[in-house]
């Protein structure tokens, strides 16, 4: 693997995460329902994780001579504006088990190089330790969400497009929020804001 397949592959790691609903999850305004609180850290932490790795690659790239890819957006991630943290879950287990195991296949690529590596042994055990680190995050970001999803009673078993209203808001016939129940909150930015608010606004 000289230079340019190695920027290729850093490359191909930066586009999946550039592309895929976790880079966009705080683009997508989507709420956390009162009974799934929990999901609000777990969210906020994976959230701040996947802007540091994009800013690594970033990084790891130009480091070695090579140009970032420019973003591109996953369309199927259009569909999950405003939606509830029971259907996304779902959703973001199974990219992010495609990510653990595109970044296997990556550092298992790497570790085969012959030891003097293509631009110095130093530049091929920096990329190695970033790979390796970053696949050390996605492993222990899979762990918190299916560990979530347990605990919520919520399936692995990825969503239909046509799913129904319920599982995509709170239920209306659910009857008043008793007062020490929190409010849905919306993750934006890595800040939250009420849901009621988010669709006043949508309304103006």
């Amino acid at each position: 693997m000289d230079r340019q397949m190695l920027v290729g592959r850093l490359n191909d790691l930066l586009g999946m995460e550039l592309r895929g609903l976790l880079g966009r999850l705080d683009e997508v305004h989507s709420f956390v329902e009162p009974e799934a609180v929990a999901a609000l850290p777990v969210f906020e932490q994976i959230l701040a994780d996947e802007r540091d790795h994009r800013r690594r690659l970033t990084e790891a790239v130009a480091e070695l001579g090579g140009v970032p890819r420019p973003r591109t957006i996953e369309m199927t991630t259009a569909r999950v504006h405003y939606l509830g943290a029971r259907y996304l879950l779902p959703l973001l287990i199974a990219e992010k088990r495609k990510r653990v195991a595109a970044y296997e296949q990556a550092a298992a690529e790497i570790s085969s190089l012959p030891a003097p590596g293509v631009g110095g042994q130093s530049g091929q055990s920096r990329v190695a330790a970033l790979v390796g680190g970053i696949l050390a995050r996605h492993q222990a970001h899979l762990e918190q969400l299916e560990a979530l999803a347990a605990r919520m009673g919520v399936t692995n078993r990825t969503p239909s497009v046509s799913a129904g209203p319920s599982d995509r808001t709170p239920s209306a016939s659910a009857g008043p929020r008793s007062a020490d129940r929190p409010a849905p909150t919306m993750i934006n930015d890595g800040g939250t804001r009420s849901c009621i608010t988010g669709v006043r606004l949508l309304a103006n």
